[in-house]
């Protein structure tokens, strides 16, 4: 095995990998094998955009968006 060492790494990633790594149970540097190992499988193909967003937004249910119904008007009026 040998170590791999990150500078300069931004305070905000960091923050996110140790909130991934405790929500998969795993300490920080098994989180970064993981996620740097799933990053580089090749030939795995990316996934669509739109299965990506279903995914992502599958836990909020429906939404009502409370567009307004058109309702036809009567044209505006003719003065010549």
């Amino acid at each position: 095995m040998t170590d791999l060492l990150i500078r300069n790494l931004n305070a905000g990633l960091k923050k996110k990998l140790e909130i991934s790594a405790r929500k998969h149970r795993r300490n920080l540097s098994d989180e970064a094998k993981r996620l740097l190992d799933a990053a580089l499988v090749e030939g795995s193909p990316a996934k669509p955009l739109g299965a990506a967003l279903a995914e992502h937004f599958k836990g909020l249910g429906p939404v009502d968006f409370n567009i307004p119904r058109v309702v036809e008007q009567d044209p505006p009026p003719d003065f010549e």
